[in-house]
């Protein structure tokens, strides 16, 4: 039997067409998943101008107040003023670029990031092994997915509705078993800080807003006594030194968390509980009242 041999030519066409249908993917991946954060990020409550707005991952979730009682905590302390909260569970600072881009658009009074957006790898809540980028065959496989699949390819291991009024509102409670401190130690002896390119992204949309009339600050979210015990000593000195000089050359402030808050108040290693939300967002409240009052209406 003559076993026919395919043409030289096939082999090069063959590998522009399988690069072809890679570069695809990998492209869709990026488009579906941004509308799929779009969506879940609920940009339509934003006000029209004039707000206060607060971005961050599941640990301001779990300790802010949702929107309408953070406004009513804000009211109480003379400050007439909409609140958003805009969350998503260990969101990358890319998850955000919707948020941004329609802030640009209608510029806030106020805006509060979470601070280790800036202090930490881009990456900065990944588990110890977990790569801190996705890689291009992650990207064009998690393409192919949202070909197949659509919205469910990006279907979240947690609750995807935190900005949602009827879940919004509601306390974290436990999900799931919670690291072990030894676990937790691990992970953070495997994290950096950012490098100043790193940085330069994250500042590029935080001035951008304040050339536009906004007023920034940065939050240092808490963490429970045993973490912060455990907590790598050098990882902890470095962030705080990219916070100081990143505050001090970018004349940004940098809102360090209260010291009443208990091992009582947390979930686990840095959520907060019932309690610990009201305390915090109390906290929180004091200090948004005092920047609006030293900032007055423009």
């Amino acid at each position: 039997m003559k076993t026919e041999v395919q043409p030289l030519w096939t082999w090069p066409v063959s590998l522009l067409l399988a690069g072809a249908v890679l570069l695809g993917a990998h492209l869709w991946a990026g488009l579906a998943y941004r509308d799929h954060v779009e969506q879940q990020l609920n940009l339509a409550r934003l006000p029209a101008t004039g707000g206060v707005v607060i971005l961050g991952a599941s640990k301001v979730r779990c300790g802010v107040l949702f929107d309408q009682e953070m406004a009513a905590a804000l009211a109480a302390r003379g400050q007439a003023v909409e609140v958003v909260r805009i969350a998503r569970p260990a969101a990358l600072f890319g998850d955000f670029a919707p948020a941004f881009e329609a802030l640009e658009a209608i510029p806030p009074r106020l805006v509060l990031l979470e601070a280790d957006y800036l202090a930490l790898e881009p990456n900065p809540f990944r588990r110890e092994g977990r790569p801190a980028a996705l890689d291009w065959r992650n990207r064009a496989r998690a393409g192919l997915r949202a070909i197949a699949l659509g919205d469910a390819a990006f279907k979240d291991t947690d609750t995807h509705d935190y900005n949602q009024p009827s879940t919004g509102s509601l306390a974290c409670v436990p999900r799931g078993t919670p690291r072990t401190l030894a676990e937790y130690a691990q992970d953070m002896s495997g994290r950096r800080t950012s490098t100043e390119g790193e940085r330069r992204k994250v500042l590029a949309r935080l001035l951008k807003l304040r050339e536009l009339g906004a007023d920034i600050a940065l939050v240092d979210t808490p963490r429970a006594p045993a973490a912060a015990a455990a907590f790598p000593p050098r990882l902890d000195r470095e962030m705080r030194e990219v916070l100081r000089r990143g505050g001090e050359a970018n004349h940004l402030a940098v809102l360090a968390p209260p010291s009443t808050l208990r091992a009582e108040h947390f979930l686990d290693t840095a959520h907060l509980n019932g309690p610990g939300r009201a305390l915090y967002s109390a906290w929180l409240a004091d200090q948004i009242s005092a920047r609006l009052a030293a900032a007055p209406r423009r």
